[in-house]
C-alpha cells in the first residue's frame, strides 16, 4: 500500500507552470525559507478530483489576510490549476499540496502532488495517540497552517518513534489541544466533545465538516482534560486526508472499536 505520506510525484507547478518537481529551486535568502513566512493546504484527491477545495481555499484566504499576504487564486482558478497538476501526474488517488509563501520578489505558489490513501486495516485498527506538553501558543500561529511546522513535526516523529500513530498535544493547564496533523474529537454519552478554537488550535477542514452535520444536542466545543480523554466511550481524530480516523489507543488505555457507534455513523455520513 502506498501511503499519503509517500514521496511527491514528477511534476510540479510553480506559480502556474508545470515543471518537474526535481527541477525546482527557492531562494535560500527568501523569508520562506528562512523563517517558514507562509501556508499550507493538503487537499484530498478522490477519483482524479479535489476534495473539499472550497473549504481548503477559503482557509487559505482568511490566514493570508492576518499574514497580511495577497489573496490566493481565485476558487476557480486554484481548482483549474489542481486540475492540470492531477491530470499531469495521472493521480486518481492522493493529495495535492498547495504552498503559497514569501519569496524574494513578492509571493509565489507552489502545487506538489502524491499518491495514495490510507488502507481499510487502519481504520479497523485505529489510530495509537501519544500524548505530549505543548508550550505556550503564541497567537496566531498555531491557528494557521503555517510553514513553521517543526514543532508539529517533531512531535509526530517522536509519536512515530515510540510505535504510535500521531501525537496530541496538551498544555501547561492540563487541556487538550490537536493532534501534531489532526483534530481531536471525544465521545461521552453519545455527545461529542470537541476543544474550542480559542485554544490556539488549527480550524481543520475535516472538523467543520464534523461539526456541521451533528445535532446542537449532541455536540459541545468545550475543553478536554487528559483524564476525559482516557475516559471516553469512543475517540476518533480527523484531518483532509485521513477523514474520521477512529482511535484504538491513547498512551496505555486502550479502546475497542468493536463498537464506536458514534464514530461509525459519522464515517457513514461523510463517506
Amino acid at each position: 500500500m502506498t501511503t499519503p505520506e509517500a514521496g511527491y510525484l514528477r511534476w510540479a507547478m510553480f506559480d502556474g507552470r508545470i515543471a518537474e518537481a526535481a527541477t525546482l529551486t527557492v531562494s535560500p535568502l527568501a523569508p520562506g525559507f528562512m523563517f517558514g513566512e507562509g501556508l499550507f493546504e493538503t487537499v484530498r484527491v478522490r477519483d482524479a478530483r479535489p476534495v473539499f477545495l472550497a473549504d481548503h481555499h477559503a482557509r487559505l484566504s482568511a490566514s493570508l489576510a492576518i499574514l497580511g499576504a495577497p489573496p490566493p487564486s481565485a476558487h476557480d482558478g486554484l481548482q483549474a490549476k489542481c486540475l492540470q497538476m492531477i491530470a499531469a501526474n495521472s493521480l486518481t488517488d492522493g493529495n495535492l499540496k498547495i504552498a503559497v509563501f514569501r519569496d524574494i520578489s513578492g509571493w509565489s505558489e507552489l502545487i506538489l502532488a502524491r499518491a495514495g490513501s490510507y488502507g481499510p486495516e487502519l481504520y479497523e485498527r485505529g489510530f495509537r495517540l501519544m500524548t505530549v506538553t505543548s508550550g505556550p501558543r503564541n497567537a496566531p500561529l498555531p491557528a494557521l497552517k503555517s510553514l513553521n511546522y517543526l514543532g508539529n513535526i517533531r512531535a509526530r516523529r517522536a509519536a512515530l518513534a515510540a510505535g504510535y500513530n500521531e501525537a496530541v498535544f496538551v498544555d501547561a493547564q492540563g487541556h487538550v489541544l490537536e493532534g501534531a496533523t489532526t483534530n481531536v474529537f471525544v465521545v461521552r454519552d453519545r455527545v461529542v466533545w470537541t476543544p474550542p478554537l480559542s485554544r490556539g488550535i488549527l480550524p481543520g477542514v475535516m472538523r467543520a465538516r464534523v461539526i456541521r452535520i451533528l445535532e446542537p444536542a449532541g455536540f459541545s466545543e468545550c475543553d478536554i482534560s487528559p483524564a476525559a480523554l482516557l475516559e471516553a466511550d469512543e475517540v476518533f481524530v480527523t484531518n483532509a486526508l485521513l477523514g474520521i480516523m477512529p482511535v484504538g489507543q491513547v498512551d496505555q488505555t486502550a479502546f475497542d472499536l468493536g463498537g464506536n457507534p458514534v464514530t461509525r455513523s459519522l464515517q457513514e455520513r461523510l463517506g
